[in-house]
């Protein structure tokens, strides 16, 4: 007994002396806000998905791989930019049906303007290429710009502080805490199952 009322005298200390350690916190007035900015942005960098995909009467992926490089040298496209993507065969078709294996071949080539989109698009619309569209668009200055609409959206919302502010009567001092809400779009990516 002389054991559990030990034990229960020691809890209850503990307990006191933790709650007489909690002092109030003194309460500082402070407004929440946010700011948010935008900027377009006409993009420099554009990246092609090419795809080129056998026939079972036509052209072999070799050939049309060597028409395609031919006109994108014709359009003045820099094949450096031309890089292969997948490479792709149907061996379960080709295994259980004993059909020919038929392989597809992509490419992914970066574009810097919307003119050289556009002569990309007719020299291989000539050559009845099996698909070609656009995978991704980015700007080589992205992280210049995101600083700049960063900055941007800070000045917004200590404008909207002062004016809340004004409106009661109070003006803003120093900021006491910042929170950044980092959410980046991703650059366009085109889903393949999507039309």
């Amino acid at each position: 007994m002389k054991k559990h009322l030990f034990t229960l005298i020691l809890f209850a200390l503990n307990y006191v002396s933790l709650v007489a350690q909690t002092l109030e916190k003194e309460t500082v007035p402070h407004i929440d806000v946010s700011g948010s900015a935008e900027m377009l942005v006409v993009p420099d960098e554009i990246y092609l998905l090419i795809r080129l995909q056998e026939r079972k009467q036509g052209r072999n992926i070799p050939q049309q791989e060597n028409e395609m490089k031919n006109r994108l040298s014709n359009a003045g496209i820099d094949l450096s930019l031309l890089t292969v993507k997948n490479y792709l065969g149907d061996y379960r078709a080709y295994k259980l049906f004993k059909k020919d294996l038929m392989t597809v071949k992509e490419f992914s080539l970066k574009l810097n303007s919307a003119k050289q989109l556009d002569s990309v698009f007719k020299q291989l619309d000539l050559m009845d290429v099996e698909d070609v569209r656009i995978e991704r668009l980015s700007h080589s200055k992205m992280p210049e710009f995101r600083r700049e609409v960063k900055t941007k959206a800070i000045v917004a919302a200590k404008e909207k502080a002062d004016y809340l502010l004004q409106a009661i009567g109070e003006q803003t001092g120093k900021p006491i805490h910042i929170l950044e809400n980092d959410y980046q779009l991703t650059p366009l990516e085109v889903n393949r199952g999507v039309i």
